[in-house]
């Protein structure tokens, strides 16, 4: 298969609102397609998937294996390494002070612009309903206030998850923001899903490769190139 019609699939398999990475500009990037499958990491990820959802279907699920869950696989399944993962009184202030919705985690490289915020929601709270048990946070839509705590800190990317799913969201001041959503349960019966969900947010990705190659830079140009066919066929039209 070509490398066009596997970036094609695996773009028809995973929920985009707004805009995101367009087919020219992933084929300039991953000429070759997505890094390979690793089997062992898929393996241990079905494992922790099922200890996590038999923790869901008990009487008394256990917020610690939900949040261990989701730490799986931010460092294992994504390689995020504890140099490059900032939590606590690490995140800088000026995050943490948006005491409604703050991260998480900070990716980003020590005394560095953060790369990456990312937030763990409670088990079974929806990535774009409010927060249903917390009366203080009662309007607070999760997606929207992760894109609102990214305007305010000058991060372009977030990511949200509930175990379930995961939701990167990138937005900038002034521009119409994404929201890019994978299932969990996908990673294990489409591979090629979770390849994608590797290749863009790994560690290498991040701080590895060319400024231009970077996530933020591949969706600038994809909304670029969108912008121009957009202007070439109105041309034609007119």
């Amino acid at each position: 298969m070509a490398s066009s019609q596997k970036h094609a699939e695996w773009l028809s398999l995973i929920t985009i609102n707004g805009a995101f990475l367009s087919l020219p500009v992933l084929q300039r990037v991953f000429p070759q397609g997505l890094e390979a499958h690793d089997v062992e990491k898929s393996r241990r990820l079905r494992l922790a998937f099922e200890e996590w959802q038999l923790n869901n279907e008990s009487r008394r699920p256990d917020a610690a294996i939900h949040r261990a869950f989701c730490d799986f696989i931010l460092k294992d399944t994504l390689e995020l390494s504890s140099k490059i993962l900032f939590s606590g009184a690490e995140i800088p202030q000026t995050i943490r002070e948006n005491s409604a919705f703050a991260p998480d985690y900070v990716v980003a490289k020590p005394n560095e612009t953060p790369r990456l915020l990312v937030k763990f929601l409670p088990l079974g709270q929806s990535l774009e309903k409010p927060f249903a048990a917390d009366e203080t946070q009662k309007a607070v839509v999760p997606a929207f206030a992760m894109q609102e705590l990214l305007n305010h800190s000058g991060v372009r990317l977030g990511l949200i998850s509930n175990g379930a799913r995961w939701m990167l969201i990138h937005s900038k001041s002034g521009e119409t923001a994404g929201f890019v959503t994978w299932e969990t349960e996908l990673f294990l019966e489409e591979k090629i899903t979770l390849q994608a969900f590797r290749s863009l947010l790994n560690q290498h990705q991040f701080f590895g490769v060319a400024e231009n190659n970077t996530l933020e830079s591949l969706i600038d140009e994809s909304k670029n190139y969108q912008q121009e066919l957009t202007e070439q066929l109105g041309s034609q039209v007119r």
